[in-house]
């Protein structure tokens, strides 16, 4: 019997053996992981440069099999309000369906800050809006606009997809 996909086995051999050490360590240099994470959000409350730091195979920081979008869902999962960029999300806000970016595919960090400009607007946070549209994507949960299969005559945003003009 299996756990998961490959990629879940991957992630959770690098919690255990590699994330939670990298934890435990910027607990001790820092005196807590929110004191580390303060000193990015202090600088950017957007929490791009934290999930930057976090995921950038560049920084010394790098949580193992963690990019950006995983990243962004654990930050969401412990506390800090951020939507998750994952290609539901990138799908949903570009260019051929709701149009919120020139791109097609929106790049993470640029779905990050729609979420928050959208959330803003409605005076919600930014991890509801991001779930709220993230469900109407998702096989399994609302499965409205759905990448092979979209159920565009039961939406009730049609009226602002590019999909049928």
């Amino acid at each position: 019997h299996t756990l998961g996909t490959p990629y879940l086995k991957n992630q959770i051999d690098a919690l255990v053996q590699i994330n939670i050490g990298k934890l435990l360590s910027l607990e001790k240099e820092y005196g807590s992981i929110d004191t580390y994470y303060k000193t990015f959000i202090n600088e950017d409350t957007t929490l791009k440069s934290l999930v930057r730091a976090l995921s950038d195979p560049k920084s010394k920081d790098k949580l193992s099999q963690m990019g950006e979008a995983l990243t962004a869902e654990y930050l969401k999962n412990v506390g800090y309000d951020i939507a998750k960029p994952d290609r539901h999300i990138c799908r949903i806000l570009g260019s051929k369906i709701l149009g919120c970016s020139e791109h097609e595919i929106v790049p993470p960090y640029e779905a990050i800050d729609i979420i928050a400009n959208i959330a803003t607007e409605l005076n919600r946070p930014a991890a509801e809006v991001d779930y709220i549209l993230w469900s109407y994507c998702a096989n399994g949960y609302g499965e409205i606009c759905t990448k092979n299969k979209p159920k565009c005559g039961i939406c009730t945003v049609q009226d602002y997809c590019k999909i049928k003009e």
